[in-house]
């Protein structure tokens, strides 16, 4: 029987929401978790994590200073950070190693692996997207991201899901080729041509949703709602980080920049669903991986 890896990295956030979710993605394909967390959880909360992942292998790891990235990356984009950008693609490259360690020391050899993380919520099994999925293919979610690709989640083959978490390895060399610093671009020239020939990517609309800490104690239904590229901005620490980066950069120039963004961010926001109101009920679209090498668009 296939069995499959769950790989989740990054930031150990809103985990305790979003847990069952993320164990309950597949209902009868053996299931095993690894992670790596940067360790920004105190000494009571490690061992609930444990707890409730049961990780085949994890590492926590002192969070690192990526900063000299926002001199190094010159070709950033108007408000995103390539320090934060970076901190992501060392988690993902740590995870793979985790797995990888795991793998050889055990013998333990895994069919499919997914990438996500720790505050992603789903709302159905993806058991039938197995059988779409061939060892070279990596499949990835557009859902949430206006079209584009997704960071948050992709499942795959081990071969192709281990290259999409080599990014890190990658990141100045598609600087010296003036990609923008912006997660969907560098992505994009992650997994397509010419610098991904070998293969196969295909995208899907999986229904997740990013549980920010503001939605804590929100009706699910209104967090789904929400513009998934403004929700972010009502997290005072992702704020205070572009303000510090941005006004490293551009002096109040810059600290006015990020100000007018997050409030015209902010301004998209729907208002808040009375009880008269509802949503309808959406599910997953199980998606083929296509046969073709599709091209994300670009923003």
């Amino acid at each position: 029987m296939a069995r499959v890896a769950l790989l989740i990295s990054g930031l150990p956030r809103q985990w305790e929401h979003c847990v069952q979710s993320q164990l309950a993605l597949f209902q009868t394909t053996p299931c095993d978790v690894f992670f790596h967390f940067w360790d920004t959880v105190d000494a009571a909360e490690k061992p609930r994590i444990l707890t409730a992942y049961q990780p085949k292998a994890h590492r926590f790891e002192a969070q690192q200073d990526f900063s000299r990235f926002d001199q190094i990356i010159t070709n950033y984009d108007s408000i995103n950070c390539p320090s934060r950008m970076m901190s992501m693609y060392a988690s993902w490259k740590a995870v793979g190693e985790v797995f990888t360690a795991y793998q050889r020391e055990s013998g333990v050899q895994y069919d499919y692996a997914v990438r996500l993380r720790s505050d992603l919520m789903f709302f159905q099994s993806i058991e039938g997207v197995l059988t779409n999925v061939r060892p070279d293919t990596l499949v990835l979610t557009t859902f949430n991201n206006f079209g584009l690709v997704n960071d948050t989640f992709a499942v795959g083959g081990i071969a192709p899901i281990l290259y999409y978490h080599s990014l890190a390895d990658h990141m100045l060399e598609y600087n010296r080729e003036r990609t923008r610093a912006n997660p969907e671009r560098m992505l994009i020239r992650h997994l397509t041509p010419p610098k991904n020939t070998k293969y196969r990517i295909g995208l899907m609309d999986l229904k997740v949703l990013v549980f920010r800490a503001h939605m804590v104690g929100m009706p699910i239904e209104e967090c789904l709602r929400q513009d998934p590229g403004a929700t972010k901005w009502t997290d005072p620490e992702i704020v205070a980080w572009h303000r510090k980066v941005h006004g490293g950069w551009y002096g109040s120039v810059g600290l006015r920049h990020v100000d007018e963004f997050v409030e015209a961010k902010l301004s998209c926001l729907p208002p808040p669903i009375s009880q008269a109101q509802s949503i309808p009920d959406s599910g997953v679209n199980q998606a083929a991986a296509n046969d073709s090498q599709e091209q994300p668009k670009s923003e």
